[in-house]
């Protein structure tokens, strides 16, 4: 709790974040390769569907979010057999995702797992419900935007955590 606090401190801070150019594919993977050897994977697979794709950003902001974002799936996307971290960009937009084929939420729950402290109906047990509040929070100072999905576009089921850029604001 008193990690994921000091996070939501450092999201919310004053300071400015680095606007740099950050090679999503590269954060991507250095994020999967750390989670791959988690022993609560528990059978699951993760992997990184990361085409090369970068974004003006903070690079220690962006590696947070994307933090939150898998851990939020190892937690309570349990019960499914994979994770899934991608990247892509079009003309229009570029987007980091984070997909499990876990239980999910129901979708008139989507809207308050931002909020602080807030977890699904059928949340683990163990966090604090603060990691997606983290995550929004770089997201609007990074001038990106957090989608949540469940179940993803095509499943009956799982969890889709996307962060998305628009090209004009980049």
């Amino acid at each position: 709790l008193a990690e994921r606090l000091l996070a939501l401190a450092r999201a919310d801070g004053a300071q400015a974040l680095a606007d740099e150019w950050v090679d999503l594919a590269q954060v991507i993977q250095l994020t999967v390769d750390e989670f791959s050897r988690n022993p609560r994977l528990r059978g699951r697979s993760i992997v990184a569907q990361a085409a090369p794709v970068g974004v003006r950003g903070d690079l220690d902001a962006i590696g947070l979010a994307l933090r939150n974002l898998v851990e939020n799936a190892l937690v309570h996307g349990a019960g499914g057999s994979f994770i899934r971290v991608t990247c892509a960009g079009t003309r229009e937009a570029v987007s980091l995702a984070v997909i499990d084929d876990g239980p999910g939420v129901a979708p008139a729950e989507l809207p308050s797992l931002t909020k602080r402290f807030a977890r699904g109906a059928g949340a683990a047990q163990s966090g604090a419900g603060l990691g997606l509040s983290i995550v929004d929070t770089l997201a609007r100072r990074m001038g990106a935007k957090l989608v949540l999905s469940s179940p993803p576009e095509g499943r009956r089921h799982g969890f889709e955590a996307r962060l998305l850029w628009q090209t004009s604001s980049r």
